[in-house]
């Protein structure tokens, strides 16, 4: 990962949470938490939280109700959500 950067990438990590059942105050602890583990090992600084998403929904039609909104703004160090992950390829991809 290290040499990654030194050539200039940029490490973007998500997190992803499924549909559950668990409270709001739950759910964004153990997003969280997964985002300082990301920290951690692989030094990624960028996140983006996907806070209600099961791994087969497609990406782009992930987390667009106003409650993973308003969970998604309550993370600390996220820059947004799985919509913001969307527009932040959008705009590298019509960049370079």
């Amino acid at each position: 990962m290290k040499s990654l950067e030194e050539e200039g990438y940029e490490l973007i990590g998500y997190i992803r949470k499924s549909k559950g059942k668990e409270n709001d105050d739950v759910r964004v602890r153990l997003l969280e938490t997964m985002a300082i583990r990301l920290t951690e090992r692989y030094s990624v600084k960028t996140f983006y939280a996907f806070s209600f998403s099961n791994s087969m929904d497609e990406i782009a039609s992930r987390d667009l109700c106003e409650k993973s909104k308003s969970l998604v703004k309550r993370l600390n160090n996220v820059s947004g959500s799985a919509q913001g992950i969307c527009v932040y390829i959008y705009r590298q991809k019509n960049y370079n």
